[in-house]
């Protein structure tokens, strides 16, 4: 990962999920996987609305970071959530910054999607970012 991405989780909410990170060969393309044990769930089975909210915060935080150009930079400007089930011992956030034209300053959205171990749709967000290119 590059040295943003590793100080990002070096966040307290993110110490919980350091090992969760998972990458691909291709850059931008992430997914967390992350226990309601990790999330720090009052129950240890659930996870709540805020937690699933800062796990979308985090995948398009570390998806966008990934699939940034050295020198770009990048501002997540607004961030929604959809509840569609239960959150239930463990979820996986999948965010995709990888197709995203680092050439020229824009606004984008992406979405991330968090599913159950079922394989079951737990919650959509919508993640608003502003890009900028590098400077040269």
């Amino acid at each position: 990962m590059k040295p943003a991405t590793d100080l990002l989780l070096l966040t307290p909410f993110a110490m919980r999920v350091l090992s969760a990170v998972v990458t691909t060969p291709r850059p931008g393309l992430v997914a967390l996987h992350v226990t309601a044990r990790d999330m720090n769930a009052a129950d240890r089975h659930t996870i709540d609305r805020s937690a699933l909210m800062g796990l979308a915060d985090m995948a398009a935080a570390v998806a966008l970071n990934e699939a940034a150009p050295p020198g770009a930079t990048w501002r997540i400007r607004e961030l929604a959530i959809e509840l569609q089930a239960p959150a239930e011992d463990w979820v996986t956030a999948s965010a995709d910054a990888s197709s995203l034209d680092w050439t020229k300053a824009c606004e984008v959205t992406l979405a991330i999607a968090m599913r159950s171990h079922k394989d079951a749709a737990v919650a959509l967000a919508r993640v608003e970012a502003t890009i900028m290119p590098p400077r040269h």
